[in-house]
């Protein structure tokens, strides 16, 4: 069993490792977008720590929020020192958490759902100006109201992560799978197919890359990318048979209409089509 415990809600979840006792294996899927936001709680300890520990402990409260606060007072100066050192606590913390996750031996691979915040054409080059002005949003909200919920959406830093993770994967040789495709409201249509990834595809060859739920509706263009690239794989979770009838019949269909078939058709098919992939690429 491979569990993805990354859904951000944590008391509505069981812990991944207690399903040991339902089945045989199970392995843990780090969702990458949810570590980073989890780091900045973190850095802003250790942000805070970086100064006079006495007066720390006299007025902890107080002098926490006037820390943390400094660089809400400011305008977004990319020199700040202030700044930079949150945003380096920050980056590091990332890096070692999901380093460190790579190392483990329950922990299979790594997922991202960039698709869902920033879209997926994940830039291949690195804009640490505008990664710190986008760091000071992130981090000016959260000190603001702690108690708000973190969401990593600002594309610099969202490309940022994904590309150090793909990275770490060439390194310790896990997979990273991508949502792609159909999804919720908060998808952009328009920047949810695979075909975006190409250039990062190619730009880490040696890192493994899963496209899930077979990019529904860029089926094809997730075929034509597995196809293509030894390091690319195509996922059939939750929209097999939306797929698959796609493919047959050449026309759009949605979850209501594919349902007019009946299920044994859509098997067959499904695994007629599927006896026909080589298992190895």
């Amino acid at each position: 069993m491979l569990l993805d415990d990354g859904l951000g809600i944590p008391e509505m979840l069981i812990p991944w490792d207690a399903h040991a006792s339902f089945c045989a294996t199970v392995k843990r899927i780090v969702r990458v977008e949810t570590e980073a936001e989890v780091n900045i709680q973190r850095a802003q300890k250790q942000f805070v720590s970086h100064f006079d520990l006495s007066l720390q402990k006299l007025l902890l409260g107080t002098f926490t929020r006037l820390a943390s606060a400094h660089t809400i007072q400011r305008k977004t100066d990319v020199g700040d020192p202030y700044l930079i050192s949150a945003f380096d606590i920050w980056l590091r913390g990332v890096d070692l958490a999901l380093t460190t996750f790579a190392k483990r031996p329950d922990v299979i691979g790594f997922k991202s759902v960039v698709c869902y915040r920033t879209g997926l054409s994940v830039s291949l080059y690195e804009d640490r100006e505008n990664m710190l002005q986008k760091f000071h949003e992130l981090w000016t909200n959260y000190c603001r109201d702690p108690s708000k919920k973190i969401r990593l959406q600002h594309k610099s830093l969202n490309d940022h992560l994904v590309r150090m993770t793909l990275a770490l994967c060439e390194t310790h040789k896990k997979p990273l799978q991508f949502h792609c495709g159909m999804g919720d409201r908060d998808i952009t249509l328009t920047t949810a197919s695979p075909k975006h990834l190409q250039p990062l595809i190619e730009a880490y060859p040696e890192s493994d890359i899963i496209l899930l739920h077979s990019s529904y509706p860029y089926t094809q263009e997730a075929g034509y990318l597995t196809a293509m690239y030894s390091n690319v794989f195509m996922d059939f979770g939750e929209v097999r048979h939306l797929c698959l009838l796609n493919a047959l019949f050449s026309c759009l269909t949605t979850h209501r209409y594919s349902h007019t078939f009946r299920e044994r058709v859509r098997r067959r098919y499904f695994d007629k089509s599927l006896n026909s992939v080589p298992q190895t690429k």
